[in-house]
């Protein structure tokens, strides 16, 4: 049998539980990483980062399904009669299942939800930044037209200075 662990936390005492169970409590901050923790076989109690690996663990996101189980909400779960060891480990498989699963379902829910969010900002800003961005870069391309285009380009006047020269000559 794995060795089961206890832990105190605000001045009351969990357990048994698992190592990794014991992991995702210091890594969701409910027991701080010099809490006390004692293994079942012993009776002291110890500081959780004088554990070997302990630490690590809950650093490196290493219990995933025991962490599910830990962080999910805890609801009654109807219980069949016990019937055997291995319905009853069969059971009890199911039962993490189900809690992985309604896990899973209300992330996605928080993820739908934060993605239809963001298609609605998108949209906002693109009815509102659209036009405007459509109309500075007509402003731009009207001022760079005026800069450059030159309306006389490849006009022949060479004739014209002479009909405008004899109109003075017979003014004056």
């Amino acid at each position: 049998m794995a060795t089961q662990w206890y832990v105190r936390v605000s001045g009351g005492v969990r357990g048994p539980m698992k190592f990794k169970d014991v992991a995702f409590l210091i890594h969701d901050h409910q027991l701080p990483e010099d809490g006390d923790v004692r293994r079942s076989d012993v009776e002291e109690w110890q500081p959780a980062n004088s554990v070997v690996g302990l630490i690590r663990t809950a650093r490196n996101h290493q219990a995933t399904e025991e962490r599910v189980a830990v962080m999910a909400p805890k609801k009654p779960v109807q219980k069949p009669a016990p019937a055997s060891t291995s319905s009853k480990s069969e059971r009890k498989r199911a039962e993490r299942m189900e809690i992985i699963r309604r896990t899973q379902e209300s992330m996605d829910e928080s993820e739908a939800e934060e993605a239809s969010q963001d298609q609605r900002t998108f949209l906002e800003n693109a009815m509102v930044w659209g036009p405007i961005v459509v109309l500075a870069a007509a402003a731009v391309y009207a001022a760079w037209t005026v800069q450059t285009h030159d309306p006389f380009k490849n006009k022949n006047f060479e004739g014209q200075s002479r009909v405008v020269d004899s109109a003075f000559d017979r003014l004056s």
